[in-house]
């Protein structure tokens, strides 16, 4: 087995290349992506329809009405998920099937869609459809945005409209097949460190020779010193790696990889209606209107290859 000691002294100034370029594009980072595992079958796809129906004021809609889906744990869990899963989730499109309004004012449906920062979440994220752009106006005068605090536009509901025929909202078609996201993408803070085994007062761990650690550092195999290929396995599972080097690379897995991934919290399932300024309305702002929308979600659960979730 290789010396462990002169890794240790590394890890404490030097980072592992690939990962380090936190301003890379989730598209540009999967080729950093292990190459194992490529034939292996997709995580299934979902669907759902939800009916979202609320009454608001123009004031109501001034503001941004929020609403979400009742009991959508129970609406969105599949055999086997549990609520963590369902607070990880990869939604792979949405289409409107129904919409109903007697607002006489334009009004724009948004989803919270991402849990992570909007920004870099929508990092490789394209949306075949195109992302809803409405306006906007602020201290620095008048602009346009596709996102408001954390909500992302999905559709644009006109005056009196009664319905019309199946429109595609979201449709991002390099999120399922990508390779990147198949990789990192069932993977948060807490099961990260599944199936690493800490010593106490001992500066190295036993990680499971399938674990994402473990590929990352096969990955970098030249600058940490340590090709996981050639070490010796304990209980013919757990290769023994400085713990240096597992720190490090779990911190840049959770700084410069997780926090790009689209994940989605089904299990609430939070919506918003907003219109116009109230001082735009020119109907009485004391009615209150029903808007109605049918929408078909569809979404997956990201894997985690080999390793006990």
């Amino acid at each position: 087995m290789s010396a462990l000691a002169p890794v240790n002294t590394q890890m404490e100034t030097r980072a592992i290349e690939p990962l380090q370029d936190t301003d890379q594009h989730i598209v540009d980072m999967k080729s950093y992506a292990p190459q194992e595992h490529l034939e292996d079958a997709l995580p299934p796809i979902h669907y759902r329809r939800v009916m979202l129906e609320v009454n608001c004021t123009p004031e109501d809609l001034a503001k941004g009405y929020l609403t979400h889906i009742e009991h959508a744990q129970s609406v969105f869990s599949v055999p086997g998920s549990s609520q963590e899963a369902l607070e990880n989730v990869i939604i792979t499109g949405v289409e409107s099937r129904m919409t109903y309004s007697d607002c006489p004012e334009a009004v724009t449906l948004s989803m919270h869609m991402f849990e992570n920062d909007v920004q870099s979440a929508r990092l490789g994220v394209s949306n075949e459809s195109g992302w809803l752009y409405q306006g906007t106006s602020s201290e620095w005068g008048p602009g346009s945005t596709s996102t408001h605090n954390g909500y992302t536009n999905l559709h644009a509901i006109m005056p009196y409209e009664r319905s019309r025929d199946v429109i595609q909202l979201y449709d991002p078609k390099n999120v399922r097949n990508n390779r990147f996201i198949q990789t990192y993408g069932g993977y948060h803070g807490k099961n990260l460190w599944n199936n690493i085994i800490p010593f106490p007062k001992q500066n190295y761990y036993y990680v499971d020779k399938d674990h994402v650690v473990m590929q990352v550092v096969a990955q970098n195999w030249d600058t940490l010193g340590i090709n996981p290929g050639e070490e010796l396995l304990h209980e013919n599972r757990y290769v023994k790696v400085a713990a240096p080097v597992v720190d490090n690379v779990i911190q840049q897995l959770e700084t410069t990889i997780l926090t790009q991934m689209p994940f989605t919290n089904l299990g609430a399932a939070n919506f918003r209606f907003s219109s116009k300024p109230l001082r735009e309305w020119k109907n009485s702002k004391n009615t209150s209107y029903k808007i109605m929308c049918e929408l078909k979600l569809s979404y997956m659960f990201p894997k985690i290859d080999s390793v006990d979730q």
